[in-house]
């Protein structure tokens, strides 16, 4: 990791601090006040067998040291598995090439481009870049570049809950508002007219004469009365003369 970390210093050794010269290319542009810096190192998570972080940004102090306030944007170029012995290593490439004004960059800047030069010929092709990002005039954080490629930072631990606010005193209470006017009483409806009488109705029909009913049995003979008592004997007649 060293070498390939050597090779990108001596790379960046022929960019200015404030031009946009492509190491190992042709484009350049006016004077745009981008930084670079290159560390000897880069996250496991995005280069597995190591590598090296690119950062640039804009100097927005003019002293040309890209200071850690002034990183906009992280890119990475990370080694390769070992090969067999004897083995050529790939020199890192990069190149700025001016942004306009566009979705990219609002006000303008500098598209910067990373990568290994597969064929040799000191030269960034369009098919060796690996990682795009932006840095942009009038923005000096990351928020505000259309960064291509960068990893993305492990979550933050949640805060602590804060202590719940003291309540509130009650609102005073608002005067009861004035009661309205009764309504008049309306108007009494008229009385409604008696409904006429129905006629009688018609007498029914007399009903027809039942059948007569059947004879009863004859009743059974009455007992004999017992014999009355013996009169008494009349009186003597009188003697003829």
């Amino acid at each position: 990791m060293v070498d390939i970390y050597r090779k990108v210093i001596s790379c960046l050794g022929l960019i200015s601090v404030l031009g946009l010269y492509g190491c190992g290319g042709s484009d350049s542009s006016p004077n745009l006040a981008i930084a670079i810096a290159v560390l000897n190192s880069a996250p496991v998570t995005a280069c597995p067998s190591g590598g090296i972080t690119i950062q640039s940004g804009v100097d927005a102090n003019g002293d040309q040291v890209l200071n850690p306030l002034e990183v906009s944007n992280a890119q990475f170029i990370c080694n390769g598995v070992n090969g067999a012995n004897g083995a050529a290593s790939l020199s890192p490439l990069i190149s700025l090439i001016p942004e306009p004004v566009g979705v990219n960059c609002s006000s303008g800047g500098s598209q910067v481009n990373v990568g290994l030069d597969a064929n040799s010929n000191s030269i960034l092709d369009a098919v060796e870049i690996t990682s795009v990002s932006y840095v942009c005039h009038g923005n000096s954080s990351a928020a505000a570049i259309n960064g291509v490629d960068g990893i993305a930072g492990t979550n933050g631990t949640n805060g602590t809950t804060g202590a719940n606010g003291t309540t509130g005193a009650n609102g005073t209470t608002g005067a009861n508002g004035t009661t309205g006017a009764t309504g008049s009483i309306g108007a009494t409806g008229a009385a409604g007219t008696n409904g006429a009488n129905g006629t009688a109705g018609a007498v029914g029909a007399a009903g027809s004469v039942g059948a007569t009913g059947s004879i009863g049995a004859t009743g059974a003979a009455g007992t004999n009365g017992a014999n009355g008592t013996a009169g008494a004997v009349g009186a003597a007649g009188s003697v003829g003369a």
